[in-house]
């Protein structure tokens, strides 16, 4: 599977303040001043722009029930608008058991942490399966078997602390190819995919994911799933969406060719994150092949 990526990326500089200070000459003295105008409307140089006012002692947003206030001089002027989407794939490669887990402290103890670096994602999964919870979370910190992250989002009420389900994982989740591996009848095979979603669309956004037509091998395709759960020991292909941002979740569905909403946010975003579970079983009349499709996610602004 193949992920489709949109990026804008967004630079925000810092504000210049100014100071006020006593002025003297040789027959004068002034005790106190205060520079209450001044500023550019817009300074650059090869690599940044600037836009500063000097005097502007109020400013911020209010609000109420029913009414919005955005004070300052420059409020009338809208920052350039912006979207990003990011995501990442769970890496086989980096699977290693997690032995306690805290959303407290937004911890968790690995088996092995070397596979893991600071920046990249992190997912746990408890017991391995169509029932699997799932949590993720950027990493900050790695210290000895212990990793760090920035938050943890998706299952983050129902994942124990200890590990349950006796087939309980942690993987680096940076990829961009959800391998779903050898299959066998009556096999539970998942992988996940997580977004992260940053946006100032004043109504926020949604997430979309299609695809590009069935899992297939050639002419052969696999069957999705319609009846709202991919079930072991049917030939069934689908997915489950987790987070505080995902929209219908609880329920499996179908990724096919008609895009699906996995993920909205109603207003400013910041690192809002969702996971998408694939999950895939097959039966005995499934043939054999290498079967494939690409997944695309879209993220669009809510206007």
């Amino acid at each position: 599977m193949k992920k489709v990526l949109w990026t804008v990326i967004a630079l925000v500089l810092a504000p210049i303040s100014a100071l006020a200070l006593g002025m003297s000459s040789t027959n004068y003295l002034i005790e106190w001043d205060s520079i209450n105008a001044g500023g550019d409307d817009v300074s650059s140089s090869t690599n940044f722009q600037i836009r500063d006012t000097l005097g502007q002692f109020v400013s911020g947003d209010g609000q109420s029930t029913n009414f919005q206030l955005r004070a300052g001089y420059r409020v009338g002027e809208t920052q350039e608008p912006f979207l990003s989407i990011d995501n990442g794939t769970q890496e086989n490669s980096t699977e290693t058991t997690w032995t306690s887990f805290s959303s407290s402290t937004n911890q968790v103890d690995v088996g092995n942490p070397t596979v893991f670096t600071v920046d990249n994602y992190i997912g746990l999964v408890e017991n391995k399966g169509f029932g699997q919870f799932l949590v993720f979370g950027k990493i900050t910190g790695i210290a000895g078997s212990t990793i760090t992250v920035d938050k943890w989002d998706g299952d983050t009420n129902l994942l124990s602390g200890s590990p349950a389900g006796g087939n309980d994982f942690a993987y680096k989740a940076n990829g961009n190819v959800a391998a779903l591996g050898v299959q066998a009848p009556g096999q539970e095979s998942t992988s996940f995919t997580l977004t992260s979603i940053a946006t100032n669309a004043q109504n926020g956004y949604t997430v979309t994911v299609g695809t590009d037509g069935d899992l297939r091998s050639g002419s052969s395709t696999i069957r999705n799933a319609a009846d709202g759960t991919v079930t072991a020991g049917n030939e069934e292909y689908g997915g489950e969406v987790v987070g505080s941002s995902a929209t219908g979740t609880g329920m499996d569905f179908a990724l096919t060719t008609s895009t699906r909403d996995i993920q909205l946010g109603s207003a400013h975003a910041s690192d809002e994150r969702t996971g998408l579970i694939y999950k895939l079983s097959i039966d005995v009349s499934t043939p054999t092949g290498n079967f494939s499709h690409n997944v695309q996610y879209r993220l669009t602004a809510n206007f």
